[in-house]
């Protein structure tokens, strides 16, 4: 039987993209491995597009190449697909492709070197899944595309243009996992605070039907930008007193300089931040806060 391998880079959206691509794989009558040497086909997922973090996946692919010269090679993510030109000699498959990994994976052990780049589709979320954790169900509840921001020195792949999934797609795909034994689900996005604006509805509102469904589980967030998460906050905030929300946010603060928020283009003030913290724990005041800062930002200075 011929087996297959997936590393992954990234945050937990694209976890979940390779637990559904192993779930279809195996399906298809392949066979999930746990180490790269013991693997036919090697499948790396990234999706890390900041230039430095593209040049250390391109030096681990070499190494993998040179390490396993004869193991098929399929590269996937948002890397792939801002940069496919990178990867001309492997199979490509984008970010919002990875549910056609089987086909890919076929036409690959033909020997032909397939580019499924398309960005219009959006992968069903009820896709056959291999959960590296069994207790845990990751839910992306966005989908992301990919722009270039070009200036006169760069030209950097972002991710950009998020499209919501239905509250139904969500809501039937967290019951199942849940009458699967799951007892946490990770509801996950770039941003999941800007849930639900394309499709004329919110997170508070996704939040409300999910904690009404019956069973021993909590639902944890993932990172909510502060530009959007301002905007629900008299509706979302209260939900982190109920007994099935974990009590963790993480807030992306970026800077304690309004300068630099301002030329970083991130939406939102230091003061906008803190009052956001501060009515947090004024609801719950065991509530755990994750954040990240941005240091060494060019035009930075030490009293930014």
């Amino acid at each position: 039987m011929t087996s297959f391998y997936i590393e992954t880079y990234g945050d937990s959206p694209y976890s979940s993209d390779s637990e559904q691509m192993a779930g279809l794989l195996q399906q298809a009558k392949f066979e999930p491995k746990e180490k790269i040497e013991d693997a036919d086909i090697v499948i790396l997922n990234t999706h890390r597009v900041k230039r430095s973090a593209v040049d250390s996946f391109v030096k681990r692919l070499e190494t993998i190449k040179q390490e396993y010269p004869y193991k098929i090679i399929i590269v996937a993510g948002c890397v792939a697909q801002a940069e496919p030109e990178r990867f001309r000699n492997y199979t490509v498959i984008g970010m919002r492709q990875f549910h056609h990994i089987v086909e890919a994976v076929e036409e690959t052990l033909h020997n032909n070197i397939v580019k499924m780049l398309d960005i219009d589709e959006m992968p069903p979320l009820n896709l056959p899944k291999i959960r590296k954790n069994p207790c845990l169900e990751i839910i992306p509840i966005t989908r992301e595309g990919i722009r270039t921001v070009t200036s006169s020195k760069t030209r950097q792949p972002i991710l950009g243009n998020i499209q919501s999934y239905p509250k139904t797609d969500i809501i039937n795909l967290a019951t199942t996992a849940v009458k699967e034994g799951v007892t946490e689900i990770w509801l996950t996005s770039q941003d999941t605070a800007s849930y639900g604006f394309d499709i004329g509805t919110n997170l508070p509102a996704l939040l409300k039907e999910l904690l009404q469904i019956p069973g021993n589980f909590k639902i944890r967030l993932d990172k909510c930008n502060p530009a959007t998460l301002k905007h629900i906050k008299e509706d979302l905030f209260p939900l982190f007193a109920h007994e099935k929300m974990f009590k963790y946010i993480h807030i992306p603060f970026q800077s304690g300089s309004n300068a630099m928020l301002k030329e970083m283009y991130f939406g939102s003030t230091k003061e906008e931040c803190t009052s956001l913290v501060q009515e947090l724990w004024r609801i719950e005041p065991h509530l755990t806060l994750a954040t990240d800062i941005k240091v060494g930002y060019p035009s930075e200075t030490e009293d930014d």
